[in-house]
């Protein structure tokens, strides 16, 4: 039987302090090289500040850091540095000047035709930044084309509830304001998400029927009417009594925690709690003297609970319509379990072909087991959306997903503590972390997961993942079982439109993923990607029978021992078909690694058995490092497979431990090609470089410095419209190589 291996270690918080950037050190403003590249753009026919004539969809409506995360004792003072440095980020405002800066227009899949022949860009590609568009104008002349208008919308457009996007109209070379709707001051009666939160009306006593168990007594002689003076004891009394008013609309629940907003109190629930169609159900409240008074949105886990007996907690069905909404709780199911007979299914919120459902601010426990554990199942073409809250996976003996997608579509934004220019800037390893979605790290075999995801959408469904923090757990095999891959995030068949902005950190495991797209084609936009510990392999992103757009991210594979000789993979490119062609454009891509003993390699190209499709994949503008290991390669092609095309690349290996370690810059076949000269000599690749980029703090910060020699040799082709901090592409005679553009 093997043991439970974890394994944390200060790769994570030196992603993050990368991820979120070097505001001082990085100015937002372009210098005079940004002003002709702008034009040059859109004489070429692309617009500058990165947004595409298209109307997107609407998408519906500090702590201390552990001290050795390698548990080698050689990695604390490292760890405690990020910690500070990360911290005084955060602290900052993001635009400096308190207004948002750019835009991830993420939530789905309309594509915005380019006009220079090059790949189409996705909607999750567009971005822009007023300031640099304003700069860009005074030094270059006119930003925009006459009388056209464009789709506008800040980073801090949470794009929920009554905020949408707006449009732009150009005029004396200026783009005009944008008409976007943003989140109100503060929230009206009126039936209507303001504020964009994810909450109705909440903070209210209007309309609202008041649930305090703490409140009723035995002794109480007038019946309970949901008033503050004579509220239900349980939230089955007042689901019975609204299903009475008003000729059966339904009404808010406003349940109460206790005469304080720091009192607990713990909800027994007989059963399943079936929401029906407008019902709101709201935590967050207290009774003091002065009547009912609202807690205001939860800075820490919310202070009621209800607790299921059963192997369901909240059911959305099909019978909601216009939508339902349940905020500011923590559910906890008790599923009838144990070792020799397990429930089959343990899910705590389940939505079954429900429409427009909204949770917000909830926090789904992880003590719950059974076979197969959901956090929120999503099913029958369910729609919800998810802000703000914490998702357990629980402790699944055969699966342990967060949240499951399958024939549904779930929008999930800002599941993140800190949100930093409009992407998750926590980490999971944060002492203080709690939102986000999360695999269950099990104490002990006997309860382990063999496989699982922080979220899984699968089949017929659709995922909008923007500004999250997605942590993967601890799994572990009990005898006579297979090894399976454990993914953060797993896409299948069409699953998944956009993965924005997000924190991916990969879980332990025999095989640990980040994510994992299996058929599913979105666009991986500006995300920090980790693949974690595995015992045999870590991969940062598995593309396999995927036509995915990967632009812009930070893609990382491990650091852990692992047993034997592991390896450590970047990007794992699998053809399984005709037509998959994954576009890998402009991401930088580091499989790390800890020794002489494993295998490094940053982009792995396979085909699968019998797949007809023998070149596949498009390589442009990424910065690939062949790793740290004794063997270490920067792109490698598996027997009868090969890239499309590999253009103005940086491959190139850190400083080796030892004077015998050669690494490869490009395994073609039976071919191996150590220089440049003999990558670019193969007739698939051109304009490629094998250089040190001379990043600001390896790992810890890759944001470019002056002297690197990436600076401005990337291809113009399908270049993302910005870089992953929303700064605008190409800033000189050329767009950079990597996920940062260098503003001078």
């Amino acid at each position: 039987m093997s043991t439970t291996r974890t394994c944390q270690f200060a790769l994570g918080l030196t992603i993050v302090t990368c991820f979120i950037g070097c505001q001082e050190d990085k100015p937002a403003a372009p210098s005079n090289r940004d002003a002709s590249a702008a034009m040059d753009a859109v004489e070429a026919g692309r617009q500058p500040d990165g947004v595409a004539d298209v109307l997107p969809v609407d998408s519906g409506g500090s702590s201390e850091a552990s001290a050795d995360r390698l548990s080698d004792g050689a990695i604390d003072t490292i760890g405690v540095d990020l910690r500070a440095t990360l911290d005084g980020e955060v602290s900052k405002d993001a635009a400096a000047d308190g207004t948002p800066s750019s835009l991830d227009l993420s939530g789905d899949d309309v594509d915005a035709p380019a006009t220079d022949g090059s790949a189409d860009l996705s909607i999750g590609d567009l971005r822009f930044d007023s300031r640099i568009a304003a700069e860009v104008a005074l030094d270059s002349g006119p930003a925009c084309v006459e009388g056209t208008k464009q789709t506008c919308a800040s980073l801090a457009n949470p794009l929920i509830g009554a905020c949408h996007t707006g449009t732009r109209s150009c005029s004396g070379g200026n783009w005009g304001p944008c008409s976007e709707v943003l989140p109100a001051v503060t929230e009206d009666l009126n039936g209507v998400d303001d504020n964009c939160d994810g909450m109705i009306d909440e903070g209210y006593a209007t309309g609202c029927l008041v649930v305090c168990a703490k409140c009723v007594s035995s002794t109480d002689s007038i019946p309970a009417d949901g008033s503050v003076e004579h509220p239900f004891a349980t939230i089955e009394a007042a689901l019975s009594s609204a299903s009475q008013l008003d000729g059966g609309t339904q009404r808010r629940l406003c349940v109460v925690g206790g005469a304080t907003c720091k009192e607990s109190t713990l909800y027994p629930m007989n059963g399943p709690l079936k929401m029906t169609d407008g019902l709101i159900i709201q935590g967050a409240y207290a009774i003091t003297e002065s009547g009912l008074e609202y807690c205001g949105v939860p800075t820490v886990r919310p202070r009621t609970t209800l607790a299921f007996p059963s192997s369901e907690g909240v059911v959305f069905d099909e019978s909601i319509a216009t939508g339902a909404e349940l905020s500011s709780l923590v559910i906890e199911i008790n599923p009838p379990s144990g070792p020799a007979s397990p429930a089959p299914t343990g899910t705590a919120i389940a939505i079954k072909g429900a429409k427009n459902v909204s949770l917000s601010r909830v926090f789904v426990t992880e003590g719950f087991a059974a076979t197969n554990t959901y956090g929120v199942a999503i099913t029958s073409g369910g729609q919800a959306t998810i802000t703000g809250s914490s998702i357990s996976s629980g402790q699944g003996r055969t699966s342990a997903v967060g949240v499951y997608v399958n024939g549904g579509t779930v929008n999930m934004r800002n599941n993140c503590d800190r949100i930093v220019e409009g992407r998750c800037a926590s980490y999971c390893d944060d002492g203080g972390a709690m939102l986000g979605t999360h695999r269950y790290s099990a104490a002990s075999t006997a309860e382990a997961a063999p496989q699982g995801s922080a979220i899984l959408v699968m089949g017929n469904a659709s995922a909008s993942l923007v500004g999250n923090m997605f942590c993967g757990g601890t799994s572990s095999l009990a005898d006579g079982q297979s090894p399976a891959t454990v993914s953060t995030i797993r896409c299948e068949g069409t699953g998944c439109a956009t993965v924005s902005g997000n924190v991916v950190a990969g879980g332990n495991g025999p095989v640990t993923v980040g994510i994992a797209l299996v058929g599913a084609s979105p666009v991986v936009d500006g995300n920090l990607i980790e693949g974690g510990c595995g015992d045999s392999s870590t991969t940062g992103v598995w593309v396999e029978g995927s036509s995915s757009r990967l632009q812009n991210n930070l893609i990382f594979g491990g650091q852990c021992p692992g047993t034997g000789a592991p390896s450590f993979y970047g990007v794992h490119l699998i053809s399984n078909g005709t037509s998959d062609s994954p576009d890998v454009h402009s991401n930088d891509i580091e499989p790390l690694g800890l020794s002489a003993d494993c295998q490094s390699i940053g982009v792995l190209v396979e085909r699968t058995a019998g797949a007809s499709n023998l070149m596949s994949g498009v390589l442009r503008n990424n910065i690939i490092s062949a790793g740290a290991c004794g063997r270490a390669t920067a792109i490698s092609e598996g027997p009868g497979a090969s890239l499309q095309s590999l253009q103005n690349n940086d491959l190139y290996a850190p400083m080796r431990s030892a004077a015998s370690e050669t690494a490869v810059l490009y395994r073609h076949g039976s071919t191996d090609a150590t220089t440049a000269a003999l990558v670019n000599a193969m007739s698939l690749a051109r304009g490629n470089i094998s250089a040190d980029p001379a990043y600001a703090s390896y790992p810890r910060d890759l944001h470019l410095t002056p002297a690197s020699p990436c600076i401005d040799q990337g291809i113009a082709a399908a270049i993302p419209v910005t870089d992953i901090e929303g700064r605008v592409r190409p800033a000189g005679l050329g767009p950079d190589i990597g996920a940062y553009e260098l503003i001078e």
